[in-house]
């Protein structure tokens, strides 16, 4: 299954509703490659690297959920490669399984939640920005 998602109307409200400073957005050009980056869901590790794209594995462990959060200025293509989960994307929520590709275009909200066992997915996002991200929802108390 390939599905992609486009900004909607309830992605601008929910935009609307946020906090945002721009500044907090601005790409701090680190690398991150080799680097094991660990989330309170699980961890990251980035592959390959641009200035254009970033892609990288993520490991989200058994009961565990990634923020509900969009990227104002950049496209997310998730690709599941084990387990099993739940996609989130404004009111509608989608189980994903092996092979599964989801495309996400800019300013679109979505959570990824695991449910009994981890998932790990490929994430390729263009352009490479890791700080271009706004929480509207962290069930780890992230801003």
């Amino acid at each position: 299954m390939i599905k992609e998602y486009k900004r909607s109307r309830i992605d601008k409200a929910i935009f609307n509703q946020c906090y945002i400073n721009l500044k907090d957005l601005v790409n701090n050009h680190h690398d991150y490659s080799n680097e094991i980056t660990q989330k309170p869901w699980g961890y990251e590790y980035e592959v390959f690297s641009t200035e254009d794209i970033s892609i990288q594995v993520l490991h989200i462990n058994p009961n565990a959920e990634t923020s509900f959060h969009c990227h104002p200025n950049k496209d997310t293509c998730l690709i599941i490669l084990e387990g099993e989960a739940l996609c989130k994307i404004a009111l509608d929520q989608y189980s994903l399984y092996p092979d599964d590709t989801l495309l996400i275009r800019k300013g679109v909200f979505h959570r990824t939640t695991t449910l009994l066992n981890s998932v790990t997915l490929l994430e390729i996002e263009t352009p490479n920005n890791k700080n271009d991200i706004v929480r509207f929802q962290d069930s780890y108390g992230r801003v």
